[in-house]
């Protein structure tokens, strides 16, 4: 084979893993059956993890460094591998994790032969200082059903749900680059958890997908690591950003099976109980920098305030037992057409209340409306006699001149908005 004939780009993330990663390095360049070129992308590390790879670099010409001077996340860096990748396969994996051997040529065999956009395999876990195996089934990355054959890649992601395994994070899947590049299936740029590990939105875009059992990766628990880090806040903004990004690639879907289609449901339900559980776990923590990525999408924040935090749709202006009384009556009258007004009716119309009356002290020269509705004189609405409930709808300063209008008219039922 041509040496310019690049088989596998293999993207190696790093950041502050200067004990691992020559291991990490040695456990791949050990395996010459393919052409293959290594992309390092260092992202910013602090500690010695840049030194090694340039050593790396110096010694083997298949190794290629990218440096970034900031730290970008694990998603931006492995954008930047596999935008300068050359190689006709993508396996992405992490500077603290191991390849087995073999695994190389077995992965590009397969994928190759069969014409494949994605194939996935599985791995075992290991502690950090017992490099046997322990046998910890929880913590694996071992599916139990059987998925022979081909298969479109959103009829496999849905049993993989259906059967309760592992839908394999990104390290667990070799790709076709030109499959992954056409279908723009770059991570976020900025998620620092979330979106920089999804498979979903590869799943979706892929028409070839095989799943073999065989165990091809080592996957390194350490206690500092990310994975094993305990629940924050900061995960919540790329939990979202995730969650409304693959809710729009489901919608945007073509045919499915009614049965596939109630499984990837499944799927979604399961990511929504999981963002509440991290909301929950972490609300009185202190947001930090990584909140700033919610300005990028509307939805997600949107989502966040009213599906999660559960903030009411619209302001309580109106107390609980004040709108009890409003409901009943027969004839409702908001006193105010400024700001409080306004808030006054969009909660009536809220609750259903749409036959409402705005009505104000004194008229001016020219016919005002609100919500397009005209706007009275309190004193012409004649409400003495009526079983009316008038809302009114001011701050504090104004209220005393308010009440004394109302009961001049001989109006007793009246109720006031919260000050806001």
């Amino acid at each position: 084979m041509e040496k310019d004939i690049i088989d596998v780009s293999i993207i190696i993330t790093v950041y502050n893993i200067e004990k691992y990663i020559s291991e990490c390095l040695d456990s791949i360049l050990s395996q010459r059956e393919k052409n293959i070129e290594v992309i390092c992308v260092d992202d910013a590390s602090t500690d010695f993890s840049l030194e090694i790879l340039q050593r790396y670099e110096e010694q083997d010409e298949r190794v290629k460094i990218i440096a970034h001077q900031k730290n970008k996340g694990v998603g931006s860096a492995r954008n930047a591998g596999c935008r300068a990748a050359r190689g006709r396969y993508l396996y992405i994996i992490d500077g603290d994790d191991l390849s087995v051997e073999g695994a190389i040529s077995r992965l590009y065999d397969i994928a190759s032969d069969n014409h494949l956009d994605v194939l996935t395999f599985e791995a075992e876990a290991f502690w950090e200082d017992n490099l046997e195996w322990t046998g910890d089934k929880v913590q694996g990355y071992r599916r139990k059903g059987s998925y022979e054959g081909i298969h479109k890649g959103a009829e496999i992601f849905s049993r993989f749900i259906k059967n309760h395994d592992t839908t394999g994070n990104t390290c667990l899947n070799f790709i076709n680059r030109e499959f992954f590049s056409d279908n723009d299936l770059y991570w976020t740029e900025g998620i620092r958890q979330g979106l920089d590990d999804s498979v979903f939105a590869i799943y979706m875009a892929a028409q070839r997908v095989m799943c073999i059992s065989d165990v091809l990766y080592k996957r390194r628990y350490r206690p500092k690591s990310l994975v094993m880090s305990s629940m924050k806040r900061s995960y919540l903004p790329g939990m979202l950003i995730q969650f409304m990004h693959e809710l729009d690639i489901w919608d945007e879907y073509g045919s499915i099976s009614q049965e596939d289609d109630k499984w990837i449901e499944n799927y979604f339900k399961t990511m929504y109980a999981d963002i509440n559980k991290v909301y929950e776990l972490t609300k009185y923590e202190q947001k930090n920098k990584e909140w700033e990525l919610l300005e990028i999408s509307k939805k997600a924040n949107f989502f966040y305030t009213y599906c999660v935090m559960k903030q009411p749709l619209f302001l309580e202006c109106i107390a609980e037992e004040d709108l009890e009384k409003v409901m009943k009556a027969d004839r409702v009258v908001i006193y105010g057409a400024g700001r409080y007004g306004n808030l006054v009716a969009e909660t009536l119309e809220y609750y259903g209340i749409v036959d409402y009356e705005i009505a104000v002290s004194r008229i001016g020269g020219k016919e005002d409306t609100l919500r397009g509705k005209r706007v009275k004189s309190i004193v012409d609405l004649k409400l003495q006699k009526e079983n009316a409930v008038v809302i009114i709808a001011a701050g504090h300063r104004l209220r005393g001149e308010m009440v004394d209008t109302l009961e001049k008219t001989g109006v007793k039922n009246y109720v006031f908005c919260r000050e806001l």
